[in-house]
C-alpha cells in the first residue's frame, strides 16, 4: 500500500473538481477515448523485480474518467475500468495503491488518508494488473472489481493513486516533489436501511444591494443520509414588473454530497449591464495581492437591452431523488440592482439641463421685468 519516504513529499493531484457525478459507469467505457492496449513485454516483466529507470519528468498522465460511481448488493462482485493516457514522451513505469478519502469542511475537496487497521473494506478493491508501463501517448485499460461480503452495506469511498515505481533520489538538503494523480471511486452496496436525504442548511445573496452585476448566491446543501447524493435544480431571478429574467444552473457539475458532510454552492448572477467581469491577461486570470481575482467594469453596449434596477427575488428550487421519488425544496431571497454612480451622473447631466433652461429663462424674465419698471416711471411722469 502506501508509504511515506523521508526526504520525499507526496503531492496528490486530483485531476477532476471533487466527485463529478455521472449518471451511468456503464456507459463509461462508451463514452472514454479509443483504446491502444499495452501487451506485457518480457522487458515489462522484469520491471516488476528490477528497478525501472528513474524518470526526472514531472509525471503527466490523464485519466479517465475522472471518478467511478459502482453499485452492486452484498456478496455480488461489480466491476469496472478506467483509463490511463501517458502524456511525456517517455515509458512510465506505474503502480496502483489505494487510500480512502473523505470531504473537507467545504463538502468542495477530498481528504485523502490512510486506511486504519479496523477499515476491513480496504482489501474489497483489486485490479487486473497492480504494476504496469505506458508507453508515450498510449492509453492503458485497467479493470477494477469490487468484492464486497455479506456483511457490507452503504457506501465505500476509495482514491486509486496511480504512481511511479521508482522515485528521483534528491541530492542532500533537497526534497522531490512527486505528483500522483487520484482516480475517486465511489461503491455503493444496496441496503435496506439505506437513507437518501438533503436538506438546505443555508441560502443567502452575498448583499442586500449592488451597484453592477454579478449578484452572488451562497446554497449550503446538508446530505443527512448515508448515501451519497447530487441535488440538481436552478435559482430563478424575477423582478417586480417580470417573471424569470433569469436563470441559474445549481451543481452544474453533478458534484456528490457525501454522507455527514455540507457542500456550499457559490453561485452568481451576471447577465446585465453594465457588468464586473474577471480580468485577464494572455488567457491567464489577473489576481490582486490577496489572491482575488481582479475584476474591471464592461461596458458592453451589445448588451444595453440588459440594464437591471430596481428589486428582485432569488427563486431557489432544488431537488434531489430519495430513493422513490423527486423531493424538491424551496427558498426566496430578495436584493437590490441600484447603479447609484449612473444615477449620480443622471442627476447631475439633469442639474445641468435644468440650469441651461431656467438660466436663459431666468434672464428673459428679469429683462421684461427691467422693461415693465421702465415702461411704468415714465407713465406717472
Amino acid at each position: 500500500m502506501f508509504t511515506q519516504q523521508k526526504k520525499y513529499v507526496l503531492a496528490l493531484i486530483i485531476a477532476t473538481s471533487f466527485l463529478q457525478h455521472r449518471t451511468s459507469v456503464l456507459a463509461q467505457s462508451s463514452q472514454s477515448p479509443e483504446v491502444s492496449e499495452i501487451v506485457a513485454t518480457d522487458s515489462a516483466t522484469e520491471a516488476t523485480t528490477t528497478p525501472p529507470p528513474v524518470n526526472l519528468q514531472p509525471l503527466s498522465l490523464t485519466l479517465s474518467p475522472p471518478t467511478l460511481l459502482l453499485e452492486t448488493d452484498p456478496a455480488e462482485p461489480v466491476s469496472s475500468s478506467f483509463q490511463v493516457f501517458n502524456n511525456s514522451t517517455e515509458d512510465e513505469y506505474l503502480q496502483l495503491s489505494v487510500l480512502k478519502f473523505t470531504a473537507d469542511q467545504t463538502g468542495s475537496s477530498p481528504i485523502l488518508q490512510e486506511f486504519e487497521p479496523e477499515d476491513d473494506f480496504k482489501n474489497w478493491l483489486s485490479f487486473n494488473e497492480e504494476r504496469f508501463t505506458i508507453t508515450p501517448t498510449t492509453w492503458k485499460t485497467i479493470q477494477v472489481t469490487f468484492t464486497p461480503p455479506p456483511s457490507a452495506s452503504l457506501s465505500y469511498y476509495y482514491a486509486i493513486v496511480i504512481s511511479r515505481q521508482s522515485n528521483p533520489n534528491p541530492g542532500s538538503g533537497e526534497t522531490a516533489v512527486v505528483g500522483a494523480p487520484a482516480l475517486l471511486t465511489l461503491v455503493t452496496v444496496n441496503s435496506p436501511f439505506a437513507k437518501q436525504e438533503l436538506q438546505l442548511k443555508n441560502f443567502i445573496v452575498t448583499k442586500k444591494m449592488f451597484e453592477f452585476l454579478p449578484v452572488e448566491f451562497e446554497l449550503t446543501v446538508e446530505n443527512t443520509g448515508n448515501i451519497y447524493l447530487a441535488p440538481i435544480g436552478n435559482i430563478f431571478i424575477n423582478s417586480s414588473k417580470k417573471s424569470d429574467v433569469g436563470v441559474i444552473q445549481i451543481n452544474a457539475s453533478n458534484g456528490l454530497i457525501l454522507p455527514g458532510s455540507t457542500r456550499t454552492f457559490k453561485l452568481s448572477w451576471d447577465d446585465g449591464f453594465p457588468r464586473y467581469e474577471t480580468q485577464q491577461e494572455n488567457g491567464k486570470i489577473v489576481y490582486d495581492s490577496s489572491g482575488n481575482p481582479k475584476k474591471k467594469l464592461s461596458w458592453d453596449l451589445t448588451r444595453a437591452q440588459l440594464f437591471r434596477f430596481g428589486k428582485f427575488t432569488g427563486h431557489l428550487v432544488f431537488i434531489y431523488d430519495n430513493g422513490m421519488r423527486d423531493v424538491p425544496t424551496e427558498s426566496i431571497v430578495d436584493f437590490w440592482v441600484i447603479p447609484v454612480r449612473l444615477l449620480a451622473v443622471a442627476g447631475v447631466l439633469l442639474l445641468l439641463v435644468l440650469i441651461g433652461i431656467c438660466l436663459p429663462l431666468f434672464m428673459v424674465i428679469k429683462k421684461l421685468l427691467r422693461k415693465t419698471g421702465t415702461t411704468t416711471k415714465s407713465t406717472k411722469k
